[in-house]
């Protein structure tokens, strides 16, 4: 799995940070906002890509994050990048030679 971390384009909003990566058992991008819950703990307020395949592109996990976090040059070529470099898992009841 890969993750990374972004800085909220405004500081002191409801949104502490943000994340984009690629999860492999799943095969698919993920986005993450969160904020502070009344704890003072950050706590997931948008999780997508809990789903098999739900996010097929680095372009759609970062279209979630990016009105509100900063999105370097370049994420979606590495966020690319890991996913090629992590090939499929093999489904269940599936075997290798």
């Amino acid at each position: 799995m890969s993750r990374h971390e972004l800085r909220p384009l405004t500081a002191g909003g409801r949104t502490t940070c943000g994340v984009v990566g690629w999860d492999r058992p799943l095969q698919t991008f993920f986005a993450q906002l969160f904020s502070l819950n009344e704890e003072g703990e950050d706590q997931a307020h948008i999780w997508v890509g809990t789903f098999p395949r739900e996010l097929d592109s680095a372009a759609a996990a970062i279209a979630i994050v990016k009105a509100v976090c900063e999105t370097p040059d370049g994420l979606a070529a590495t966020l690319e990048t890991e996913r090629l470099a992590s090939p499929e898992l093999p489904t269940v009841g599936s075997r290798s030679a």
